[in-house]
């Protein structure tokens, strides 16, 4: 299971044309995201988060860095499109000054596992609210955030504040856990986000014990990427 795909991703031969192995590959993104976290994305949330910024210049930035930036998979469906939608639908509905509110409570940094559940419950519910307003308003929910890309989109924010706490919630890692028969999700999102945390932190301790060598969040995302047959977010 779980030891087999590490053993798959560690013992890869080069790959063509840059010659190095999968493990040579991921160490320099590895380094490459500690470094844009560190210079760029966590001023980004902070900034935003102590009011310096607007709603709208916090989205233009994060999509800005993440245009000049591929290392995180977050222009996808469950992140810059999911945050586009969802302040686009909040305009149309009048939640806009709600919309602000809400976004920089989930996205700050959960005091525990407690808080990201009830982070994720409470952001569930607003965007719940925003896709019922529009579908009063408009007569349907097409064009509407999904509640599907709350874990990731939220995960995402939380982790660049402590990279070391919080993995982020990769669609390419929650089906290859599933695929490992690791765990079976349910529909609570934030249960599952915890569920996956934990998981994750056991894979940390796993694959450092057997391989012998150090892995981290970012160590065990790098296993389901190469070995998961599924896109990256």
């Amino acid at each position: 299971g779980a030891l087999e795909v590490m053993h798959q991703y560690l013992d890869h031969p080069p790959i063509p044309p840059s010659d190095k192995t999968p493990v040579q590959l991921m160490a320099v993104l590895h380094q490459r995201r500690a470094d844009w976290i560190d210079t760029e994305l966590k001023p980004l949330v902070e900034q935003y988060l102590c009011g310096k910024d607007s709603l709208d210049d916090f989205k233009f930035k994060i999509q800005g860095f993440h245009i000049r930036n591929h290392g995180f998979g977050f222009l996808g469906p469950f992140g810059m499109m999911f945050f586009h939608m969802l302040v686009n639908c909040a305009d149309k509905t009048k939640l806009r000054p709600e919309c602000d509110k809400e976004i920089r409570e989930a996205i700050k940094m959960p005091a525990n596992e407690d808080g990201a559940r009830s982070q994720i419950a409470k952001f569930e519910d607003f965007v719940h609210r925003v896709r019922q307003a529009h579908k009063n308003a408009q007569g349907t929910t097409s064009g509407c955030p999904s509640e599907r890309a709350i874990p990731f989109f939220l995960s995402f924010f939380w982790q660049v504040q402590n990279r070391h706490v919080w993995p982020i919630y990769y669609t390419n890692a929650f089906h290859s856990m599933v695929e490992l028969d690791l765990w079976k999700p349910t529909s609570h999102l934030g249960e599952n986000y915890v569920t996956f945390k934990h998981l994750y932190e056991e894979l940390v301790r796993l694959f450092t014990a057997k391989s012998g060598k150090p892995f981290d969040f970012y160590g065990v995302e790098h296993v389901f990427w190469f070995t998961g047959a599924h896109p990256h977010v």
